[in-house]
């Protein structure tokens, strides 16, 4: 469990939920096995954990949640994910690109990890899927279509571009 508590978790129940996690894990006897860091990650520290990921999964509790940077971090990692379809999960991860669990229910996260784990075709499509998807939001490409759209508008409102790439 890497990370720091969301702040406006933390200002709301303070340590509850991750004291929870930590006692259950000690009461079913993996806690040898289920390490928490409570921590800010730097960016590097994060896609360093994400490369070592089998599967990374996103068990948001409101289906509005509209975003997910980690999410994001994990398509481009080309890794399985398990996820609750949020809004962002949703979009990110049709197309065979996740697979989805149920909203606060474990017993679906751990049937659908289960599954990624026992079915190495599953992980491989999945994982493949994640990170070609992915390529459409590096930066270099992203770069090209602002320089395209302003090219575009420039063209329209004055006649000619004014915007270039640099190569």
């Amino acid at each position: 469990m890497l990370g720091v508590t969301h702040p406006q978790v933390h200002a709301y129940e303070g340590e509850t939920y991750r004291n929870l996690l930590i006692r259950k894990a000690k009461n079913l006897g993996v806690s040898a096995h289920v390490k928490f860091l409570n921590r800010f990650l730097s960016k590097h520290e994060l896609l360093n954990y994400l490369q070592a990921t089998d599967i990374y999964i996103t068990p948001y509790l409101s289906p509005n949640q509209v975003s997910s940077g980690t999410l994001s971090y994990a398509l481009g990692a080309g890794k399985a994910i398990v996820s609750t379809p949020y809004l962002h999960a949703k979009e990110a991860l049709g197309d065979g690109r996740g697979v989805f669990c149920k909203f606060h229910d474990s017993e679906s996260i751990a049937e659908k990890t289960i599954e990624i784990m026992e079915n190495k075709q599953l992980r491989q499509s999945l994982e493949q899927h994640a990170y070609l998807y992915s390529r459409k939001f590096t930066w270099p490409l992203v770069a090209e279509k602002y320089f395209a759209l302003c090219n575009e508008l420039t063209k329209q409102s004055k006649g000619e571009s004014k915007c270039e790439y640099p190569l």
